[in-house]
């Protein structure tokens, strides 16, 4: 996999790659090294879904086990090699109902904004 070597050709580390010591083959389920590494990677994994990074997080990490699986020769290809990340959907706005000014409200606002450095924009903005 040349995306993960260096210029000079050395393989570089992912940094958010977990370390494992083996697969339990009957459950599937990874084995960490140091539960101490493991639990904090659980906490930074949890701040990163609370940073809205939690997508972006987790598919780093299975396409970083994913390569050291075909590089161990383990699978033939990464499933993930060619997958992007899911687009997010953006929702509307939800409408707010605002209360306008009247033209005295805005009248007696100009007045007050007169020697104001943004006085010209406001009137500006009244007008259009």
């Amino acid at each position: 996999m040349e995306g993960n070597r260096s210029a000079d050709g050395r393989k570089q580390r992912d940094r958010w790659a977990v370390r494992v010591d083996g697969i339990d083959t009957a459950t599937g389920k990874h084995r960490p090294r140091q539960l101490g590494t493991y639990a904090s990677r659980r906490s930074a994994m949890a701040a990163a879904r609370d940073q809205g990074r939690h997508r972006q997080f987790c598919r780093t990490v299975l396409r970083a086990a994913l390569s050291e699986a075909v590089d161990e020769g383990l699978i033939p290809r990464s499933p993930a090699a060619r997958v992007g990340l899911p687009r997010t959907v953006a929702k509307p706005p939800k409408d707010k109902e605002i209360e306008a000014w009247s033209s005295s409200d805005v009248r007696r606002f100009l007045e007050a904004s007169g020697d104001h450095r943004w006085a010209i924009a406001f009137r500006l903005n009244v007008l259009y």
